[in-house]
Parts: structure tokens; C-alpha cells; sequence
């Protein structure tokens, strides 16, 4: 949401997030989904920022998924999802 608020120009951020046990995986995971409606960006051009490497990499040594799709503009939508291991939400 940082990074909407900053870069983006957003007038809107959606923030959802969802606990579930999807068919097909093991265990539990929480599923992250941010979306703005800013001025976007090329994200085929596969180039990432300081705080989005920063976000890839931390989810995945928690064994999480991180996906950024972004068009010049029509906004930018992230969505990480990560396992959870005991305890509850």
C-alpha cells in the first residue's frame, strides 16, 4: 500500500485477504491480494524496485508465492500467498 500510495498516483487501493485450503495443495495458506487504480506500469519488462525485489524475496524463504501485473495505465495488482504453519489467523 506504500508503494500504491507513493508512486502510483492511486486514487483507489483495494486490499483483500482470504485463509482457505484450496483443492489440490497441502495446508492452509492466506492469500494477499493489493490493487490500485494508478498510473501502472510494464511489469513484462521484469524490472522491480528495491521494495518489491525486497517483498519477492522474503515470501519466497517463507515458501510463499509473490505475482505483480501491471499496464501503463490501468493500475497495478499484487498478490502474494503463504503457507501457514500451526496456530490460527
Amino acid at each position: 500500500m506504500t508503494n500504491a500510495g507513493r508512486h502510483a498516483q492511486a486514487r483507489r487501493i483495494d486490499v483483500r485477504v482470504t485463509r482457505e485450503a484450496p483443492a489440490g495443495r497441502r495446508g492452509d495458506r492466506v492469500d494477499i491480494s493489493v490493487a490500485d487504480d494508478g498510473i501502472g506500469m510494464d511489469s513484462t519488462r521484469g524490472r522491480e524496485g528495491f521494495g518489491l525485489a525486497g517483498m519477492r524475496e522474503r515470501l519466497e524463504l517463507l515458501g510463499g508465492e509473490f505475482h505483480l501485473h501491471g499496464e501503463p495505465g490501468e493500475g497495478v495488482v499484487v498478490t502474494a500467498s503463504l503457507p501457514l504453519t500451526g496456530g490460527s489467523m
